[in-house]
């Protein structure tokens, strides 16, 4: 029987990665709950039902790049995508312009939410 080869990652690497990824999360959620984001969309990105959609499955219909756009100025966006004006419609109002001075922040929040 032949030894298997391994694809070069170590346990340590894998461990390191982990935590990593772990770390992002925390620090994302954190900014995601300091900018009120939970009081529309949910301590766990599932919505409220009267006040905001869920976030969960966000990456089908966004990317990092047009999320980070949505957030300075949702008007804009949601003029253009049927499915936010619904959303609109849902919920009386939209998303307002997320008053974040940070763009390290901004971009840590949208990878928080598309994760």
């Amino acid at each position: 029987m032949r030894p298997v080869k391994r694809s070069g990652a170590t346990p340590i690497l894998l461990a390191a990665a982990a935590f990593t990824i772990t770390a992002c999360s925390r620090e994302g959620h954190a900014i995601y709950v300091d900018a009120g984001c939970v009081e529309c969309h949910g301590a766990d990105l599932r919505g409220t039902p009267s006040s905001g959609p869920t976030l969960k499955g966000t990456r089908k219909n966004w990317n990092e790049q047009t999320l980070l756009l949505y957030f300075r100025n949702p008007d804009s966006v949601a003029t253009t995508i049927p499915r936010l004006s619904e959303l609109r419609e849902i919920y009386g109002e939209g998303m307002p312009p997320l008053k974040m001075a940070d763009p390290i922040a901004r971009e840590k929040l949208a990878r928080y939410v598309l994760r």
